[in-house]
């Protein structure tokens, strides 16, 4: 058996289990322990079939997903420890073919790669060679190997005819592929916004939280709107949920958001432009922002800060999180961008392993 497996996780024990696991039954296997690194090697023609978890550091299971997706026809297995039904929707949708929640049974495991291989072989998606670049539609096919390409014309037809009908075909595809193009970046972008939405409430701490956030999606058009209650002066009443305090080690106040409207007021309105911005990297999770007051904070303070900002993201398991700190007045937000959504393009980045019990230490309130 010569299939060759990509398995990506970023805990190297699962990864070794695994690629143990598949070698016993014949398959070559290669490994990786982030997104990064699946991105790369997944453009291996050889790669038969990959095994992506979802929480990693760099880059994301389900955006590694979305990206392998644009360049390659192949089958794709997601390994996550998250097992709600929303969870299995949101992998399958973003272009997983199976979803397997952890911990796992091998015997299982190895059925289902079995059962994606067949299927994608023997019903024609990828053939028995692995060949990813023969392209079949209707009665037309297009090998890049072969040098004479039949297409079968109409006798009924003129050549002319026949000439127009085809370039009629391929006009009218070539739009419908710039059209689909558009709407799959639309459709990533409302995506990569309800996974952030997702990530905010399980920040939430109480009714008012997830009041806010029921308002951001009402706001958006993504729930209906109801009736506000408005102040004495016929104005809508607003009230706003405050974020999370602590204090570092060295006595600096460090703030954190618990969903994006606030991340948006946190950052942009509430914060000195010479305060620190931290947020993980390309991941979703919490604003975060140390209060300097014009001074160039401690070592410690920075660490610490970045520590909240990969606690309070996807990234909440991992270790060595890349965390960019960036100055406040640098990140700005694109107009019509959704809530929770800004640019940078000055910044540091620290690595750090997120602490539950130095989270709870620093908290305040």
């Amino acid at each position: 058996m010569d299939e060759r497996i990509l398995v990506v996780d970023d805990d190297r024990e699962i990864v070794g289990a695994i690629a143990i696991l598949l070698e016993r039954e014949g398959y070559q296997v290669l490994r990786a322990y982030n997104g990064m690194e699946a991105l790369d090697l997944a453009l291996d023609p050889a790669i038969r079939l990959i095994i992506m978890d979802v929480m990693m550091p760099r880059l994301d299971g389900l955006s590694a997903v979305l990206r392998i997706r644009e360049k390659r026809n192949l089958p794709i297995i997601v390994l996550s420890a998250r097992s709600e039904d929303t969870d299995k929707i949101l992998g399958l949708s973003v272009g997983a073919d199976d979803y397997v929640t952890k911990p796992f049974s091998p015997p299982e495991l190895v059925a289902r790669v079995r059962s994606q291989l067949r299927r994608y072989t023997s019903l024609g998606d990828v053939n028995a060679e692995g060949r990813m670049d023969v392209i079949v539609n209707g009665r037309l096919t297009y090998d890049p190997d072969c040098r004479e390409v039949d297409i079968p014309l109409d006798p009924l037809l003129t050549p002319q005819q026949n000439a127009a009908k085809y370039y009629k075909d391929y006009k009218k595809a070539q739009k419908a592929e710039e059209m689909l193009a558009i709407q799959l970046e639309k459709n990533r972008t409302e995506l990569e916004y309800l996974d952030s939405v997702l990530q905010m409430i399980t920040l939430s701490e109480g009714d008012r939280d997830l009041q806010e956030i029921r308002q951001e999606l009402m706001d958006n058009g993504y729930l209906r709107q109801h009736k506000r209650k408005m102040t004495a002066k016929g104005k809508v009443k607003i009230i706003h949920a405050k974020p999370m305090e602590f204090r570092s080690s060295a006595g600096l106040t460090i703030l954190v958001g618990k969903n994006n409207s606030q991340n948006d007021r946190l950052t942009l309105k509430d914060s000195d432009k010479r305060d620190l911005w931290f947020h993980v990297q390309k991941l979703h999770g919490s604003h975060v922002i140390l209060k300097t007051g014009g001074v160039q904070p401690d070592d410690q303070s920075v660490t610490e800060a970045a520590m909240l900002a990969a606690w309070f993201s996807q990234a909440k398991d991992s270790a060595q999180v890349p965390v960019d700190v960036t100055p406040v007045k640098v990140v700005k937000k694109p107009t019509g961008a959704k809530p929770g959504f800004v640019i940078y393009n000055t910044y540091n980045t620290v690595y750090v392993t997120p602490q539950e019990d130095l989270v709870k230490k620093l908290r305040v309130k």
